[in-house]
């Protein structure tokens, strides 16, 4: 496997899979032997406390679309008080932003798929 380390960029040989205790680790391994964390298959103790439960694992390419799945459920059944579903909306426009700008920079034709999303949003805004 050719890729890149999702921690750090660098060209790896592949993922790995490491078996500790109760649960499966994956660790990325570079050209020159060193190894990364990547994280567990499932997340079994962040999630205990959490009011965000963590699904999918280190390896999982969507996993921040279940976060903000999660985030949303959490949400719509109140399991987050009023600051903390302030907090969440705040940094989820800032990244939502951020994401905007960097995608329509790198693929220009983006901006004409999102445009009614936006708009979208914007009429929701001013409806409240």
């Amino acid at each position: 496997m050719q890729g890149r380390c999702p921690r750090c960029g660098a060209p790896i040989k592949g993922i790995y899979r490491v078996g500790k205790s109760s649960n499966i680790y994956y660790v990325a391994v570079h050209a020159d032997g060193t190894q990364h964390y990547l994280g567990p298959l499932h997340y079994k103790y962040g999630t205990r406390t959490n009011k965000i439960v963590v699904r999918g694992g280190a390896v999982d390419i969507n996993r921040e679309l279940k976060y903000m799945e999660e985030i949303t459920k959490a949400i719509t059944e109140e399991r987050l008080g009023r600051e903390d579903t302030i907090n969440a909306i705040e940094e989820i426009m800032k990244a939502t932003t951020e994401l905007i700008t960097t995608a329509t920079q790198k693929y220009p034709e983006i901006a004409t798929a999102i445009t009614p999303w936006i708009e979208y949003i914007n009429k929701l805004i001013q409806s409240q």
